[in-house]
């Protein structure tokens, strides 16, 4: 699938469209200005229809109810959506005409619809209309009812994608569809055929291209935007990549059917079902039908884990004599469901489970079959409470129980009962248990206030991320002993924000699977992850784990990985461990490559037993308090030997460098601090230790962790950390040990990342050393690396005791 030509041809087609439907607009008197007369007969000079009237009087109220730019967007995605589903369609020969909409049959933009219109079979069709709009040459006006009326006709087997085009979103249509440089014809002419051809996962990565400006317009992690509730899909929606989604469905859905029937041939045909080393996977007694075999996405997207898991379930229906036609009915009606906040991304979902029932029945389009794919649309007060916070907080909304359904009348508009029945189903589907739950969650930890005390209030001890509240939500619409598979950021599995998620995991549940993808393989988030499978019951076996953190190139490479460990699992990066083991290490880090042995040695007492692991001063306003030592008088600095000094060390961190050095930096501390003290943006951590000698670090890493000696007179920044040794004898000997190659292992089970905050080094385990000639041994050798270190930082003028150049 060529992906630069989908992303580039959907990024240019929502400006396209977005710039055709303010045209339209604006041809009715309708701009972000306002707009005239909302009964006007006329705009513009001309005379409008009474079906126009009508249409736009619903334009300028939509407009004043919801705003301009709102309105637009909402228009401008409804036309991108239809033609990408027109399109899948017709190349595939499923639109129920078989009369292609955008091309010919050699794949050229020509459009067959034109040149058939008169022997359409096509319901809702006027022929006399049709005959008048080519008795006039009217070529472009013929092709916009043509599209309009194939649109409409698909709304009875497509209802939610395809819903009657009415109101202003026909008269928004955008003009010129013939043109080469249309929209339509840049489709066809861009994304080669073969893209559309039986892969319906492209609907997928059209969407999230669509919306990937509006994404990095509502994303912000530079400075902490918060996104608005009506950005969350935007912020949110990242494909999941293909493989990933076969690793977790194989693992959950295709892991359940098998523990129940060992006996099933279905293993052969998931590529990337994990089994233990030796022997085979665990057996369940239990019986299972396939219509009990249920699967829910409650971030479903667009539907990319549906369509695969629709795949494993034919194949499950075919293994137990079902015909393929009525496997793909019974899938639809029993075991597939999906809910989402995003309306759009849900009508995508439902399109992409009809075609994958369309591929195995030539018929399934007229069997008036509905995808259980559900969003919140909409809320009537007459209906249970809390209807009104689901497009807020979408699947994580708890149901204990299933609630009455609005009966038929009880809103008096049609819009507003089908917006009821809409979420009364996705209320539904809360109240339900399911054999599998998979998703991949949003991430996203810049909350707005409400959603922030939704998430304190429901999911306080998850609520470091989105992403984590998932995990552990989707546990609770998991049946005892079924699977959840996930693909999230992998900080979950170390630092202390997730340490009570990773708590209950090791406690109450087990890890059936995990792969630790390398620190920047997915190209789509700007977040190391991992994809997984939990099982919804204690561990009876250990899990399969895969490391691929060495193996850089992107996902493609991940993926060649995992199949290589699965065809050899002596490769040196596929593990099988206990999660009982991980609890023995402090914060209980998923720290499955590590032997029995680094385990043990977290018995040993930690290092905040005998030292203060602490942040330090925070100015507030860096260019007022801090200088290079080059840029102050020198006389007035602690260097000098001024008892009182104004300027004092300051470490901020930097570059790799053991023993000693990255002392560049002078802060102003005047009359111990008197300025920087009263200054509203400054904070002191820990101040009690401030001017005494330290083991400074710092916080941000590339590279593996550092440790310096600092003389006494420095005070430690946010960024540059600092160990003050509660005893002064222990000083040396805890220096040295934090330098060892063995702490940096250490620390890479408890942290895995370039950001160690005071807690991780504080968990660092330390055995002090018991016979005093190897405690002066080890200090001495310690004492020797420093002044060596401080003799090769001294070599260069950035050190405030340079003399003269080595080598002269």
């Amino acid at each position: 699938m060529n992906k630069t030509a989908i992303q580039k041809f959907a990024v240019w087609a929502r400006g396209e469209l977005l710039a055709q439907v303010k045209q339209r607009a604006y041809n009715y008197g309708v701009t972000a200005g306002g707009c005239a007369d909302a009964d006007a007969a006329a705009v513009g000079g001309r005379a409008l229809t009474a079906r126009e009237q009508a249409l736009r009087r619903e334009l300028v109220d939509a407009v004043q109810s919801r705003g301009y730019d709102a309105v637009a967007e909402e228009a401008a995605y409804t036309w991108f959506n239809r033609f990408a589903a027109l399109r899948y369609m017709e190349v595939n020969d499923y639109l129920p005409t078989h009369v292609r909409v955008f091309s010919n049959a050699a794949g050229a933009f020509e459009p067959e619809i034109l040149r058939e219109a008169l022997h359409l079979d096509l319901p809702g069709l006027d022929r006399a209309r049709v005959a008048g709009y080519i008795e006039r040459n009217e070529t472009e006006a013929l092709y916009r009812y043509l599209l309009l009326t194939q649109c409409n006709a698909l709304g009875e087997a497509l209802p939610q994608l395809f819903e009657p085009i009415a109101g202003y979103t026909a008269l928004l249509c955008p003009g010129n569809l013939l043109r080469p440089d249309s929209v339509p014809a840049r489709m066809v002419a861009d994304i080669p055929e073969a893209d559309w051809t039986d892969q319906v996962q492209i609907i997928g990565w059209l969407y999230q291209y669509y919306i990937s400006e509006k994404h990095e317009e509502v994303v912000d992690p530079l400075h902490g935007k918060v996104v608005a509730r009506e950005d969350i899909p935007a912020a949110t929606q990242l494909f999941t990549t293909d493989w990933v989604v076969r690793y977790m469905v194989d693992n959950s859905l295709g892991r359940y059917w098998l523990e129940r029937h060992p006996e099933s041939a279905l293993a052969a045909r998931l590529a990337y079902l994990v089994t233990p080393k030796n022997g085979p996977l665990p057996t369940v007694a239990e019986t299972l039908a396939p219509e009990d075999l249920t699967i829910l996405d409650p971030c479903v997207g667009s539907g990319h884990i549906l369509v695969y898991a629709f795949e494993v379930l034919m194949e499950i229906y075919k293994e137990c004599g079902y015909a393929e036609r009525d496997a793909a009915q019974a899938i639809v009606q029993h075991n597939l469901y999906g809910l989402d906040i995003d309306k759009r991304a849900a009508q995508l979902a439902c399109f992409a489970v009809m075609m994958q029932g369309r591929k195995y029945d030539r018929r399934f389009l007229q069997r008036g079959l509905t995808p259980q794919i559900y969003c919140p649309d909409g809320y009537d007060a007459r209906f249970p409470a809390g209807y009104e916070d689901g497009k807020e907080y979408g699947s994580l909304i708890l149901v204990d129980a299933p609630e009455p359904q609005p009966r038929p009348g009880e809103a008096t508009l049609e819009t507003a009962a089908e917006n009821a029945e809409n979420t009364w189903n996705f209320r539904r589907l809360l109240a339900q248990k399911y054999a599998v739950v998979c998703t991949n969650p949003p991430y996203l930890n810049k909350y707005n206030a409400k959603l922030k005390d939704f998430v304190n209030a429901q999911y306080k001890d998850y609520a470091g991320d989105l992403f984590s509240v998932y995990i552990y939500r989707d546990l609770l619409l998991c049946r005892p002993g079924g699977y959840c598979g996930y693909m999230t950021p992998f900080v979950w599995m170390f630092i202390k924000t997730y340490e009570k998620l990773r708590q209950v995991i090791i406690r109450e549940k087990s890890i059936a699977t995990l792969i630790q993808m390398e620190y920047s393989a997915f190209e789509e988030a700007t977040v190391p992850i991992c994809a997984f499978v939990l099982k919804n019951g204690p561990e009876t076996t250990k899990g399969l784990y895969f490391k691929l953190s060495e193996f850089r190139g992107g996902m493609d490479v991940q993926r060649q990985k995992v199949l290589e460990a699965m065809a050899d699992k002596d490769c040196g990066y596929f593990y099988e461990a206990s999660a009982q083991n991980f609890a023995k290490i402090p914060g209980a880090p998923v720290a499955y490559w590590v032997s029995n042995r680094f385990v043990e040695i977290f018995s040993d007492a930690a290092l905040d037993k005998i030292a203060w692991v602490q942040e330090g001063l925070k100015t507030g306003d860096n260019e007022r308090f801090i200088r290079k030592w080059s840029e102050v008088d020198f006389t007035k600095t602690k260097m000098y030997g001024d008892s009182t000094p104004k300027w004092v060390y300051h470490t901020k961190g930097g570059v790799f460098r053991k023993w000693y050095g990255n002392q560049e930096d002078v802060l102003n501390f005047e009359k111990q601090g008197e300025e920087l003290k009263s200054f509203a943006g400054a904070s002191m951590t820990g101040a009690q230790n401030y001017l005494q000698a330290c083991i400074s670090y710092s916080r941000i890493t590339s590279a593996k962790t550092s440790f310096r000696f600092t003389c006494p007179g420095a005070i430690p920044n946010m960024a540059g950390l600092a160990v003050y040794p509660r005893q002064e004898k222990d000083f040396y000997t805890i220096l040295g040990w934090l330098n060892t190659n063995i702490v940096c292992i250490l620390l890479g089970l408890v942290n895995p990342t370039i950001n160690f905050p005071p807690g991780t080094i504080a968990r660092v385990p330390f055995r002090p050393v018991e016979e005093p000639k190897h405690e002066q041994e080890i200090s001495g050798i310690v004492k020797t690396n420093i002044h060596l270190a401080k003799s090769d930082w001294d070599a260069y003028e950035t050190s405030w005791d340079f003399k003269k150049h080595p080598l002269i």
